[in-house]
């Protein structure tokens, strides 16, 4: 079956990934190495969901790809964007020819990038007045309608379809379309992997669809060499042939991969297969299977002209060579270095969280300011990660909550007459009091 291995894998790449997906960190800063992988890991946790890609087509430094997600004008605008990429723009009779290729078989109507941001449409401006989400009226091609509306109450969104020749229909923005169409820019594309007579390449890009015949691949692409089912990861103008960085999407690992004594990322397989010496990534099954003897907690790998326990990601070797205990990673002071972060050690990893009183802001912990939520009866005074509740003259803390206040007279039993006296005399420290009235002081 030729997409038993299909890849899967999905990424964008940032400066100093190539390290990391070859497993050559330690030269890295622990920062650098985290900023990388938390930045991936989180592009392809998000990747599993959200919309659904039918096609796509790659083409220089640009990759259009087409949703069969019905969506209103502005959802398609935004999944786009939350994509790293912004709804086609038909600028030119090539992009017109992209677009016919990507929906050449699809009924329904698409939305492409252009609209009219306000006001009326205006037939002798560039575009007619309409503008690319790019904010720019930049064009080489018009493919409008016949039935194009100049009034004021003409619809503002633009859409295409087969039926109608591709050509730009005006439709309302609250409609929901069969679709959209994406479109995406990059640098540094890798050409398609040269194939000998007999081989043939599956590729997987980063917007997650698929192809055999892509000659211009973005970034994060993968590449699966048939029938020897050899991994690689497009990064830089260059293919990177797996098993790369573990943290990575298992490395391009048919099943697991770890970390051998030589700090190098290799693939393992369950029990009763070893990994395939072509490409060493897939599992074969094993014959006389030299693992079985070793009782291996974890897994077993192949270490020159012997088999050798290892454990998965998270856990070392225990003395006995087989089982595997948790490795405490916050014992690392450089797993967490962030100003503010404290490490929390779990099962088999571990997770850099802010301290009590911080928040995350981006790849910050910033304070808290408690104050904000008025957790104080008189004044409050916010601290670096916590706050301080304090009373007006005449009264003191109630001992049976430090947020309360109570009057506080000198004498076990209140005076006969009071003066009472406004909190405006109080000059509240930073964090400002949060609620502000009347005291009493007794005569």
């Amino acid at each position: 079956m030729r997409d038993k291995h299909l890849p899967t894998q999905t990424g964008l790449w940032t400066d100093g990934t190539h390290q990391i997906l070859n497993g050559h960190n330690r030269g890295l800063k622990m920062k650098e190495v985290t900023r990388h992988v938390v930045f991936l890991l989180t592009f392809l946790m998000g990747s599993s969901s959200g919309i659904e890609l039918n096609s796509g087509y790659c083409l220089g430094t640009q990759c259009f790809s087409v949703s069969g997600d019905p969506s209103d004008f502005t959802t398609a605008r935004d999944q786009c964007r939350d994509r790293g990429g912004h709804l086609m723009t038909v600028r030119s009779s090539v992009s017109q020819d992209v677009l016919n290729i990507l929906l050449g078989n699809i009924t329904g109507r698409f939305w492409i990038g252009l609209h009219l941001p306000a006001g009326c449409p205006d037939p002798a401006a560039d575009l007619r007045g309409f503008q690319w989400v790019t904010k720019d009226s930049e064009s080489d091609f018009l493919h409008w309608a016949q039935s194009f509306d100049s009034s004021c109450t003409a619809h503002a969104c633009v859409s295409v379809s087969e039926e109608d020749d591709f050509k730009w229909t005006q439709e309302p923005c609250a409609e929901h379309a069969a679709g959209f169409l994406c479109e995406y820019s990059f640098s540094n594309p890798c050409r398609g992997l040269a194939a000998a007579e007999g081989e043939y390449v599956l590729y997987t890009t980063p917007m997650r669809f698929t192809g055999e015949d892509l000659l211009s691949l973005p970034l994060g692409s993968t590449a699966v060499l048939m029938p020897a089912e050899t991994n690689y990861v497009c990064f830089n103008e260059e293919w990177i042939q797996a098993p790369w960085s573990c943290e990575i999407h298992e490395g391009g690992c048919e099943h697991k991969c770890t970390v051998n004594a030589n700090h190098e990322s290799t693939c393992y397989c369950p029990p009763g297969q070893t990994v395939n010496p072509a490409n060493n990534v897939t599992c074969e099954v094993m014959v006389d299977d030299p693992c079985l003897s070793l009782r291996c907690a974890h897994a077993c790998i192949n270490n020159g002209d012997t088999y050798e326990c290892t454990c998965e990601q998270g856990y070392k070797l225990a003395q006995d060579g087989r089982s595997c205990v948790d490795l405490n990673d916050c014992r690392d002071e450089r797993q967490c270095p962030g100003e503010n972060f404290v490490c929390v050690n779990y099962i088999g990893g571990f997770q850099c969280v802010c301290m009590d009183g911080y928040a995350p802001i981006g790849d910050q912990c910033v304070d808290v300011d408690e104050c904000a939520s008025a957790p104080c009866e008189h004044l409050c005074d916010n601290t670096h990660g916590s706050y301080a509740c304090s009373c007006y003259d005449g009264y003191k803390a109630d001992p049976k909550s430090m947020h309360k206040c109570k009057l506080h007279c000198g004498w076990r039993s209140a005076p006969r007459s009071a003066t009472p006296m406004t909190s405006s005399s109080v000059t509240a420290p930073r964090g400002t009091s949060r609620r502000r009235g009347a005291s009493t002081r007794c005569a």
